[in-house]
């Protein structure tokens, strides 16, 4: 993680340049654009803006359609789309140890979890000729709903692997005989979705293991990787992790900047290997320069504008820094827990704990807004995110609360 930080000035005006560069709605005046800045009733161009970078940005309004990393871009936002491409740059070289890729910033984990998938489908489907129930997509019981959500959309087959209840791990045995069911379907193709961060427990799939099976089984493969939550901590915290481009058979990954990186909400990366994205150009968008492999199309140059300041006011060392302060935290959350007999659930690198419901008065998880594994009287799990917000004095309060309880018999 090398890359430099910079001051809050220099920020600045580095966006400011950005800006200069794209066609100004206002300055500029562009006939053939369907859009604007944003309606000046509500948002009127104040002269603070030009102490407030991002919010400049928000209202100029660049529309960042299609991905910036190969062909051709459109020319009215080039100056800001240039700073997308440094994004990218840092999430797939620095954090991801990329070398050939191409990605963009796109609305978050779910949006780049559905492409990563789409683009693996396409792939198969063109270079094999087979229907899209003749591929199957691995993904755990602790997957994010998006995995489902693909099998959906994309009418793929589902291969739903167990999970051990109390490491969280994946099941080998059950993944391999999973595969050879499959197989003897007549279905040769797979879409491996693992993740690096569950939603629940923060609990990372081993990709190497995974990656074993399917060899020893000679299935023909694809590794997409979620990393919606784990990606901008679980490398700065664990740098011989894994879950990287370094392991040539991953494909895609995606990150989201509006968790650990503190950014506004749909501010998601998506990353793959340079020549992914050929599966899924949209070739019919002929109006747009350069066509479009993204699954939204349109979007705020501001997401891409609000991840390039955060990345670059901390810098790699900044950023690890401040992941270890959250890991530390936890950590001392961890140690009070086991003081008091209480069952969790922590991945070592992470920021998430989950508890075990039963040790747990609903009332107070409620009370200090835990997050269930499920709704209502079946939930099994408590979950317990230390994030910025989440001070040493609050978990204080939270633990004094479970002391006062009947110890667990």
């Amino acid at each position: 993680m090398k890359w430099p930080s910079l001051t809050f000035e220099q920020i600045r005006l580095r966006v400011l340049e950005a800006l200069e560069k794209n066609k100004s709605f206002r300055e500029h005046a562009p006939l053939g654009i369907p859009g604007t800045f944003l309606d000046q009733q509500i948002f009127p161009h104040h002269p603070f803006l030009e102490q407030a970078p991002f919010l400049k940005t928000l209202v100029e309004n660049p529309n960042h359609i299609g991905c910036h990393t190969f062909g051709d871009s459109e020319r009215f936002f080039e100056g800001t789309q240039e700073l997308e491409r440094e994004v990218i740059k840092i999430c797939a070289e620095q954090i991801m140890k990329g070398e050939s890729y191409d990605g963009h910033v796109c609305s978050g984990g779910t949006e780049g979890n559905i492409q990563g998938v789409w683009m693996g489908r396409n792939y198969f489907q063109e270079r094999y000729g087979v229907q899209a129930s003749e591929i199957a997509l691995i993904y755990t019981a602790d997957a994010h709903y998006s995995a489902s959500k693909a099998v959906n959309l994309l009418g793929l087959h589902p291969l739903l692997i167990e999970v051990d209840r109390e490491s969280r791990e994946l099941s080998l045995e059950h993944l391999a005989s999973s595969i050879e069911q499959a197989q003897e379907r007549g279905i040769e193709h797979f879409i491996v979705f693992l993740t690096m961060g569950t939603t629940m427990f923060g609990s990372v799939d081993d990709v190497e293991a995974v990656i074993k099976i399917l060899k020893l089984k000679k299935a023909n493969f694809r590794v997409h990787i979620d990393a919606a939550f784990g990606g901008f901590i679980y490398p700065f915290t664990m740098p011989d992790q894994k879950m990287n481009f370094e392991l040539p058979e991953i494909q895609s990954i995606v990150l989201d900047a509006h968790k650990m990186l503190q950014a506004p909400y749909g501010t998601g990366i998506f990353l793959c290997r340079k020549g992914g994205l050929n599966s899924i150009i949209a070739s019919d968008a002929s109006y747009v320069s350069g066509l479009d492999s993204t699954l939204c199309g349109s979007r705020s140059g501001a997401n891409a504008i609000a991840i390039w300041m955060i990345l670059n006011i901390y810098g790699g060392q900044g950023g690890i820094a401040f992941c270890q302060q959250l890991v530390a935290k936890s950590l001392w959350f961890c140690q009070q827990l086991e003081a008091r007999g209480i069952r969790y659930f922590h991945q070592e690198g992470m920021n998430i704990i989950t508890l075990y419901a039963e040790d747990i008065d609903r009332e107070v998880a409620l009370k200090f807004d835990l997050v269930p594994k499920c709704h209502g009287d079946r939930n099994k799990w408590w979950k317990v995110v230390v994030m910025e917000h989440v001070s040493k004095e609050r978990l204080e309060a939270f633990l004094s609360q479970i002391s006062a309880l009947s110890p667990r018999i």
